[in-house]
């Protein structure tokens, strides 16, 4: 409501929203999950909450879709996340998008793996430069299975690339 945004500052709904999502994911709901963050985001852009599109998408999207390992979705719903923080100046969320694409380019394999490596660890170090904590150990693990994939994956092949020994 709008009392509740005036009292807190922002729009609690899409956050609302965008953790329950990730909830019921883990709950063993994953389409109840799936529409949440449908909804978080739709309603905020409905509202014009950028801050809470941005949220959604971050949060509720991305991780749901990595979960999901609903490649193109989560790199489409990074990039309105990444997209949406440099249009208006929200500087702590350009890194979970970079992370979460990063990782779809890891998950797609090929040379550009390394590239994916990269801009996660990046994004991390952006994430903690403007001084966030809370969240930190989340884009780790998506760094961690990421580097593991690739590990996994040059085994496999038996391949000794630079990508697996970087990882």
């Amino acid at each position: 409501t709008a009392a509740v945004r005036l009292a807190v500052g922002l729009d609690l709904a899409a956050t609302s929203l965008a953790f329950s999502a990730v909830a019921e994911w883990w709950l063993g709901y994953p389409e109840k999950a799936r529409m949440l963050c449908i909804q978080a985001v739709n309603g905020a852009r409905e509202r014009g909450d950028v801050y809470g599109q941005v949220f959604a998408y971050a949060v509720g999207a991305s991780v749901l879709f990595f979960l999901r390992s609903e490649e193109a979705t989560q790199d489409e719903w990074a990039e309105q996340c990444r997209r949406l923080c440099l249009q208006h100046g929200f500087s702590m969320w350009p890194a979970y998008g970079d992370v979460f694409q990063g990782q779809v380019t890891v998950a797609r394999g090929g040379p550009d793996a390394a590239s994916g490596i990269e801009r996660m660890r990046s994004a991390i170090a952006g994430w903690r430069a403007v001084g966030m904590v809370v969240g930190t150990g989340s884009l780790v693990v998506v760094l961690a299975d990421s580097c593991l994939a690739i590990a996994a994956r040059d085994h496999a092949n038996g391949d000794g690339s630079p990508a697996a020994e970087e990882a």
